[in-house]
């Protein structure tokens, strides 16, 4: 209960300076398009979003009590991570991070078969 606990203050406190980062932004009038790469504007609000999902994933593949779903899960999530820093299939990006994500749902979802056995 205390680690649930734990998640639920990081992910409250990411999304705050998350929407806060936003409003300062556009208070400031700073224009950011919409693939814009500038590490100036995004590298915040890449640290916003991605901590908790980090931790996330590491608590849930360190808890799983299977060395194969641990790495199936570690390795989805940095490969995830890869490809959103990367971008190695250009105007595919968002359609490879999707079919990521639907294996990391296939990963989490044999974990959690895995502990209820």
């Amino acid at each position: 209960m205390a680690l649930l606990s734990i998640l639920f203050i990081i992910h409250s406190i990411s999304s705050y300076n998350f929407v806060k980062y936003i409003l300062k932004l556009k208070n400031a009038k700073a224009i950011m398009k919409v693939n814009d790469d500038s590490a100036i504007l995004t590298t915040r609000l890449n640290i916003f979003y991605g901590v908790p999902i980090l931790l996330d994933s590491l608590i849930i593949a360190f808890n799983t009590g299977s060395l194969y779903e641990c790495n199936n899960i570690i390795l989805i999530t940095v490969m995830i991570f890869a490809m959103k820093t990367i971008q190695p299939f250009y105007q595919m990006n968002h359609l490879v991070f999707h079919i990521l994500l639907l294996f990391q749902t296939i990963f989490l979802c044999q974990s959690n078969l895995f502990v209820n056995k």
